[in-house]
């Protein structure tokens, strides 16, 4: 992102997470949210000053509720994710489709992805036709 050289001002900050951790202990983290314009257009330096307060107020709460979770401000929005994980969590190469205990837990507590603090439907096509589903929660490389 174009703010990707700002000083971390906040332990929260998921970019702060690579210097405290060696990255085979922190290279992911599960997306739960992003804050954004709902119509998905670039905001403007207010919305975006809106998105970053909301993303941060989320971690705050999530924080509250015994949640590591973490803010990610970047150029059209917010992301805010919890945990940090490593290859003994989640290694695609390694051991594919293997999940850790703490990750499977991460994902059964925050099943879905948030756009603005709602849930999001898309459409996935099944055997037996096309099907509504929530938008899951993703696992993401931490920045480096």
């Amino acid at each position: 992102p174009a703010d990707g050289e700002t000083p971390i001002t906040s332990p929260f900050d998921l970019r702060s997470v690579r210097i405290s951790l060696p990255e085979e202990h922190a290279r992911y983290t599960l997306a739960i949210a992003f804050y954004t314009r709902a119509d998905l257009e670039a905001p403007t330096k207010e919305e975006l000053a809106e998105c970053r307060r909301l993303s941060e107020e989320a971690v705050a709460k999530l924080r509250r509720e015994g949640d590591q979770a973490y803010f990610y401000h970047g150029p059209n929005g917010s992301q805010v994710t919890v945990g940090v994980f490593g290859e003994l969590d989640h290694d695609p190469v390694k051991n594919p489709g293997f999940e850790s205990a703490a990750l499977k837990s991460a994902r059964a507590k925050h099943p879905n992805y948030l756009l603005n603090g709602m849930g999001q439907r898309k459409t996935v096509n099944t055997t037996s036709g096309k099907k509504k589903v929530m938008v899951p929660s993703a696992l993401v490389e931490i920045p480096r």
